[in-house]
């Protein structure tokens, strides 16, 4: 056995083979998410961006011949959710700002949070990631836990 070979393992396909998730905004990596992919990712990102790049996958989608709705949609950002619009504010800091349509997050209240995902739920996502900027508290995630999952799942 030369060098190269050394050391190496031969690991059998894992069966059922676990699902991919690409993270993808401009249209060449949207074309590809929607050939290869079971799950799109973006994040950070805003409504209206994210219905313009919703509108480029499914249209890949599309042409390839794949039913858009078979292509899982994920959403992963920051969070700062609290009892108050203000506490929440001031947990974000400058961090999502609301200025920038391409730099976004979730900042309110539980019932604000729940009005700003339902959003990207109507637009297809079906999946959450969020960072919880009070980390590593626990307030925010149990808000989360407690007000905006009951809510967003009913």
């Amino acid at each position: 056995m030369g060098p190269a070979r050394a050391g190496r393992r031969v690991y059998r396909k894992p069966e059922p083979l676990p699902p991919v998730m690409v993270g993808a905004f401009k249209p060449k990596m949207l074309r590809l998410a929607a050939r290869f992919a079971d799950m799109w990712n973006v994040s950070s990102t805003g409504v209206e961006p994210y219905r313009r790049m919703s509108a480029i996958i499914d249209q890949a989608c599309r042409e390839l011949g794949r039913d858009p709705s078979t292509l899982g949609r994920s959403w992963g950002g920051g969070c700062a959710c609290a009892p108050s619009q203000a506490e929440a504010e001031a947990l974000a800091g400058d961090r999502f700002s609301g200025k920038d349509p391409e730099d976004f997050g979730f900042v309110g209240t539980p019932t604000q949070v729940v009005d700003q995902m339902r959003r990207f739920i109507d637009l297809g996502v079906d999946t959450f990631m969020l960072d919880c900027v009070d980390f590593p508290k626990m307030d925010m995630l149990e808000l989360l836990i407690d007000k905006v999952l009951p809510a967003v799942n009913s």
